[in-house]
């Protein structure tokens, strides 16, 4: 991850070494922390309650740092024991909240993010084997999620949880035309599909 000053990576190294920043202009290590030893999914920006953090996930689970000094400000243990996550988290309810995917058929959680005097939490809200990505990333659209469980496309309601379809076995790649209602997706064979992000069939 690159920011305005910082390029941001994910050791797997030992505990509080697993990310690392380094300053972009100088290359000197700005900070380090989190813990977690396997993982392929990359750090992210994010804007959580409007405010900037660096959110990462792994074996361990998914943690936040603060951009600037590093410091864990949430965490979620969620551990894997031998296929590490690879898809992003998801920002859903207007940056409240994140999605996290995960292999192991372990399925998908979302955790509720709040902020007070105290600090910040992260409370689980649901987690559901009804949409179990693991390799592809999935989209987002009109609070419902398009992706692939295994090499199964299905839709998922955001906020229950509750898988409203599956479709087609073709595994893939899926990406968001967003103002067409549309998802595009290049099946593991080859074949090219276009398919309707309608969460009702």
């Amino acid at each position: 991850l690159v920011t305005d000053k910082l390029v941001v990576t994910f050791t797997g190294s030992a505990p509080d070494k697993a990310v690392i920043a380094y300053d972009k202009a100088t290359g000197t290590k700005s900070w380090c922390g989190g813990s977690g030893k396997e993982g392929y999914s990359s750090a992210q920006l994010l804007q959580v309650h409007g405010v900037p953090q660096i959110v990462v996930t792994s074996g361990f689970g998914v943690q936040s740092f603060d951009p600037v000094t590093g410091a864990v400000l949430w965490s979620n243990e969620w551990l894997t024991k031998t296929n590490p996550r690879v898809v992003q988290p998801t920002l859903v309810d207007g940056g409240r909240a994140v999605l996290v995917g995960t292999a192991e058929g372990k399925g998908t959680r979302y955790l509720q993010i709040a902020q007070s005097d105290s600090g910040w939490t992260a409370t689980e809200k649901w987690t559901s084997r009804e949409f179990c990505p693991y390799f592809n990333d999935y989209v987002l659209h009109k609070g419902y999620c398009y992706g692939f469980d295994g090499n199964m496309l299905v839709c998922m309601d955001s906020a229950t949880g509750y898988r409203r379809w599956k479709g087609p076995r073709c595994g893939g790649q899926v990406l968001l035309v967003e103002n067409s209602d549309a998802l595009i997706v290049l099946t593991e064979k080859g074949d090219l599909m276009l398919v309707h992000a309608n969460p009702s069939e």
